[in-house]
């Protein structure tokens, strides 16, 4: 993962650089019991990505793709309640459940332990933000049971509170275990998971280190104000830039500091180091957190736009995702839009011939002209029993759906009740389209190996006549037939969108040969197979 820009500031006024104290005013107010949020009313969402991650191969460690995160998520403009003081302590415009909706993941959640009656309470430093713990886990728990594709990840730190460690670590444990089926709900291991291993549920990460036997997630800190990197935290190669002193850097020095992380984590050399990089900025008093982040927030936005190939840029956290109130909304509001875009998310294309492919099978969990959901189904005898598209996994194992899309039965693209599942301008391939593609790859006995991925990493060997000089890059990815599952990383079997007179028709890959096969088989319910999308011809 990568980037985390942090609370400092700097900023340049009538031409005079002003550097004040960080400190914010000194506000203590702790209650027993949390105040009621009064107004959960927030302005429009510029967009939504609520699915982006159901496009993210399952098999990436959280670490080995780009996520967008919020600093300071609870302390939003509508429902924390700070009056005179808002300038200087509210971070996002939209509340937790919009900032999900926005498409972040990653959420920088601080809190206070009350050692008095053990409640858990959101603040920003000395600031009370007028809710507690178990609202922020409504919130994401209730968008995982909407969106199981996706996974959320709470990176928790004690705020303006004195209990210790191990105390911090049980309060928060006792919140997280009174959630029922929480087991099965949150990834408390001190571990990094794979996004199929953490797929709907709640990922915390602890930056407090307990020494009782108490479960508290992943272990990642490091030293206050700072850039580099770190091993003796986590168990793996960290990197954060967490600049946030206003005395110490000037916002235009954080901006190339935040550059730097995103160019870090692109290098394949640190392929398994997590990158935590804060955009976020603030200075006390003379200027608000929303000044500074129109300052910081655009030329970021810029500069992933001009890098459309850096796809690995880790975690960045972001003041005021989605921007800012007002119309036009400030501050870039499409940054977290655009740090999501920078993920391989399955719409890249690649030119064979007069067609143009997709580089990657489909991994859709709606149909995309109205959203409606494609349901998944694990039961054999109701797989077999269906009228209406449906997908499935390879296997009972979740982490069997880590690469080469999602595996469909024949309803989801002929006849579709709901509608189409390529994206617009794309469509299932006909029979045509298929023969249009061999013969241009010099026919069914070579083009097979032409269009599979020359690794081993998912064919077996030998991956007979493997080049992919056609770019197709067709993974072993299986398929799933007569109630069972057949040839993970021997074969592939792609749909066409073209029936046979009483049949479905197949074009098939495995890993003992360079052919390319048509298969016409009868049992038309019995399978799930791949779908990969050309485009549609001008």
């Amino acid at each position: 993962m990568r980037k985390f820009a942090i609370l400092s500031s700097v900023f340049l006024l009538g031409g005079i650089l002003v550097l004040s104290s960080c400190k914010k005013k000194n506000v203590e107010y702790v209650p027993e019991e949390p105040d009621p949020r009064e107004n959960l009313t927030d302005e429009p969402l510029p967009y939504t990505y609520t699915r982006w991650m159901a496009s993210i191969d399952g098999e990436h460690y959280l670490n080995e793709f780009t996520i967008p995160g919020t600093h300071d998520c609870a302390a939003d403009e509508h429902t924390s309640k700070q009056g005179a003081a808002a300038g200087n302590v509210i971070c996002q415009d939209y509340y937790i459940s919009n900032q999900m909706n926005l498409g972040v993941r990653w959420f920088d959640i601080r809190l206070h332990l009350d050692t008095h009656n053990g409640v858990l309470t959101a603040f920003h430093w000395h600031y009370y933000l007028h809710k507690n713990f178990n609202d922020l886990l409504t919130a994401a728990l209730d968008f995982l049971q909407a969106y199981p594709s996706e996974t959320i990840i709470f990176m928790i730190k004690q705020e303006y509170s004195s209990a210790s460690d191990n105390e911090f670590a049980s309060a928060v444990y006792d919140y997280i275990s009174q959630r029922p089926d929480f087991t099965n709900t949150f990834w408390l291991e001190n571990s990094m998971p794979r996004l199929c291993e953490a797929r709907g549920k709640l990922v915390i990460l602890s930056r407090y280190h307990n020494t009782n036997s108490i479960p508290s997630g992943l272990y990642v800190d490091w030293d206050k104000n700072t850039k580099g990197e770190f091993v003796n935290n986590c168990g793996f190669p960290l990197w954060v830039q967490d600049h946030y002193s206003c005395a110490t850097v000037h916002y235009t020095t954080k901006i190339e500091e935040i550059k730097e992380g995103i160019q870090l984590a692109n290098n394949p050399i640190h392929s398994q180091r997590l990158f935590i990089n804060f955009t976020s900025f603030e200075q006390d008093l003379d200027h608000y957190i929303i000044t500074l982040t129109k300052e910081v927030n655009p030329p970021i936005d810029d500069y992933l736009k001009a890098h459309p190939d850096y796809q690995t840029c880790g975690v960045l956290m972001l003041n005021f995702a989605g921007g800012g109130d007002g119309s036009p909304r400030t501050a870039a509001p499409d940054l977290v839009g655009t740090v999501i875009q920078m993920n391989d998310l399955g719409t890249g294309t690649v030119q064979i011939g007069s067609q143009t492919w997709m580089k990657k099978s489909l991994n859709v969990v709606t149909y995309t002209d109205d959203f409606t959901p494609i349901p998944e189904v694990e039961d054999c005898n109701q797989w077999r029993s269906l009228t209406t598209g449906a997908w499935r996994h390879f296997s009972d194992d979740v982490c069997d759906d880590g690469f080469g899309g999602r595996l469909y039965n024949w309803h989801t693209i002929y006849p579709s009740v709901f509608g189409v599942v390529c994206p617009p301008g794309f469509h299932v391939p006909t029979d045509d389209d298929w023969n249009t593609l061999v013969a241009y790859l010099g026919g069914p006995d070579v083009a097979g190996g032409k269009m599979k991925e020359t690794l081993y990493l998912h064919w077996s060997t030998p991956n007979t006549g493997a080049t992919d000089e056609s770019g197709f890059s067709a993974l072993g990815r299986g398929y799933w037939g007569n109630g069972e599952s057949i040839g993970f990383y021997h074969t592939v079997l792609f749909y066409t969108s073209t029936p046979g007179s009483d049949s479905v028709v197949f074009r098939a890959l495995c890993d003992t040969s360079a052919r390319i096969i048509r298969i016409a088989d009868t049992a038309r319910g019995s399978y799930a197979a791949s779908i990969r999308c050309i485009k549609d011809s001008n």
